[in-house]
């Protein structure tokens, strides 16, 4: 039988980061960072906003997760967010720092968005003390390039 080691606190296995599907204004309730949403997305997209908190145990931050994807299934964007202070927690700090990026200056600082042979589309961005990552399988850079830079901060719960 495993007994824990001195000092250490039980936790359950089911309590460790399990994702919860939210709204996004209830998302930006619960996240300890500003949630970006996309300005526009095509009406025919379905959205599901996932959270995942932090076990404060596992050094994981608090992650949220918006899935987008067309109606006929052919088109799909992932953007994954986190504190951007929270950054060196995640393995999106390695991703941020392979130096395969290319810098594209936007309105409220700069995109990096991953070269034309790739192979997927993927752009990220900081802002408002946010690490948003943005991947998408099926749109071009430049698509993905431009959700980005029209990122917003979401309605909260009490604010919309």
């Amino acid at each position: 039988m495993f007994q824990a080691p001195p000092g250490a606190t039980e936790q359950r296995t089911a309590e460790l980061r399990r994702p919860r599907r939210l709204t996004i204004p209830e998302a930006q309730e619960r996240a300890p960072f500003i949630v970006l949403v996309p300005a526009r997305v095509p009406p025919s997209w379905q959205m599901t906003c996932t959270l995942v908190e932090s076990s404060g145990r596992r050094g994981a931050p608090t992650e949220v997760k918006l899935r987008y994807r067309s109606g006929d299934g052919h088109e799909d964007l992932s953007i994954s967010e986190i504190a951007l202070d929270e950054r060196s927690q995640h393995h999106y700090d390695t991703v941020a720092a392979d130096g395969k990026w290319e810098d594209r200056p936007y309105d409220n600082g700069v995109l990096r968005v991953r070269p034309p042979d790739w192979g997927q589309a993927q752009t990220y961005l900081e802002r408002d003390g946010t690490f948003a990552l943005l991947v998408s399988n099926a749109l071009t850079n430049a698509q993905v390039a431009a959700i980005a830079a029209g990122l917003k901060p979401a309605p909260s719960a009490t604010r919309s």
